[in-house]
């Protein structure tokens, strides 16, 4: 029998079976493409994930700008706001109390505070929003 030793000696020793060399050219354009490919998936889960995020939004264009003059939104009057629209819902569509989640995720003025932008929960979008208008 072989000791450890003479058996890894031996197993150095041996010809190995070498790795062909490589083409460095070949190399570089495989790197390249896959590159090239994953920017592009990165970009195509980009537009998918806007595209998501735009779906569930709706924006409500205000007609009269003193309303939101006189009315600054502060932070607790946009979270009041929020939870009364999402109890309107529990109580009005939601009558399973296992189906009761939150619709309504933000409410947000936009830069020019001309707009007023409701954001829903990933379950619903803004086409839900505009079904159950009035509520």
């Amino acid at each position: 029998k072989k000791t450890y030793a003479q058996a890894a000696e031996s197993a150095v020793s041996k010809p190995g079976v070498s790795k062909p060399a490589q083409n460095p050219e070949k190399t570089e354009k495989n790197t390249a493409h896959a590159s090239i490919h994953r920017k592009v998936e990165k970009k195509m889960q980009k537009e998918k994930n806007f595209q998501i995020s735009r779906n569930r939004r709706l924006i409500l264009k205000v007609s009269n700008q003193d309303i939101l003059q006189r009315n600054k939104l502060n932070s607790n009057l946009i979270f009041r706001i929020r939870n009364e629209i999402n109890q309107q819902f529990f109580s009005q569509l939601m009558t399973d109390i296992e189906v009761q989640k939150p619709v309504i995720a933000s409410i947000e003025l936009s830069f020019f505070e001309n707009s007023i932008i409701l954001t829903t929960m990933p379950e619903f979008s803004a086409e839900y929003l505009i079904q159950n208008e009035n509520l």
